[in-house]
């Protein structure tokens, strides 16, 4: 059976990062948090559970990404947002694969994720982050933040059209 590494990258995500960290807490063989100096509870979270937290300058998402791959010590990833949950199907449906491996890699369908995390990363940095305070110009980077946001799940989800595997 093969192992899975779980691959996180967090800045401030005291609000998700415990769900997230329950939701692999069994499915993942070696939890990689990389973290770019949270200042908030996000750290002590993560020692509830059986982590690697290692913090790293935050250079980019991309670069975080990949620092965060490299940390891992198990071919098999499973690389998620702070703010991502796997559903008790999904949980399910990749222990099954762990029993039966039969293909390099495979794509999730979570079917509104890219709406979601638009409404989402526009709540935080409006609200959350208070965008609002500065106004129209605020508003108008938020809505650019989370238009970005929406773009990308719509290019991954297209990219993940061309590709033969699927996990349901």
């Amino acid at each position: 059976m093969p192992k899975i590494s779980a691959v996180i990258i967090t800045f401030n995500e005291e609000l998700f990062i415990d769900k997230c960290l329950a939701s692999v807490d069994g499915i993942a063989d070696e939890i990689v948090v990389v973290d770019s100096f949270s200042t908030d509870a996000t750290e002590e979270i993560c020692k509830k559970y059986n982590v690697r937290f290692v913090q790293n300058e935050f250079k980019g998402y991309k670069d975080q990404k990949n620092f965060a791959l490299q940390l891992a010590t198990h071919r098999k990833i499973l690389s998620l947002d702070a703010d991502e949950v796997l559903s008790d199907r999904l949980r399910e449906s990749i222990i099954n694969i762990k029993d039966n491996w039969q293909y390099d890699g495979y794509k999730f369908n979570s079917l509104f994720t890219s709406y979601i995390h638009f409404i989402w990363g526009f709540i935080r940095t409006y609200i959350i982050n208070r965008g609002f305070l500065d106004g129209r110009i605020g508003f108008m980077i938020c809505s650019t933040y989370a238009k970005s946001t929406l773009n990308k799940y719509k290019k991954l989800r297209d990219l993940n059209k061309k590709s033969v595997f699927s996990l349901n």
